[in-house]
């Protein structure tokens, strides 16, 4: 398991923190392009991986059992691990099944 986080008393989340402010979520989108990054390196050595925030149902809980200071913003939660079968090419609907032009649903859009 991969738990990533953003440590804002350090100036490397977005926005100023002071010690002792709440913890806004989500104040560092660039930890996104990171977390891709991890997921595509994996798979390219043959790991599975997987995006989850399950955790945060009981953040407090981690936090006190990995002792993570409370400036530090728990984001994510990835297992990592090989798949127990081999991955094959990736499942893909057609994009014609979820994307349309200048339509939605039943309705026209006109700029």
């Amino acid at each position: 398991m991969i738990l990533v986080c953003v440590d804002h008393l350090r100036g490397r989340g977005s926005g100023t923190y002071k010690r002792g402010d709440p913890i806004v979520r989500n104040r560092c989108p660039s930890i996104w392009p990171c977390v891709q990054n991890l997921f595509l390196a994996a798979r390219g050595l043959g790991l599975g991986t997987r995006l989850t925030a399950v955790h945060v149902h009981r953040e407090d809980e981690l936090k006190e059992i990995l002792k993570i200071p409370v400036h530090i913003e728990t984001v994510c939660l990835t297992p990592l691990g090989y798949p127990a079968e081999a991955f094959g090419p990736p499942r893909r609907r057609p994009a014609t099944e979820f994307t349309s032009f200048n339509v939605f649903g039943n309705r026209h859009y006109t700029p």
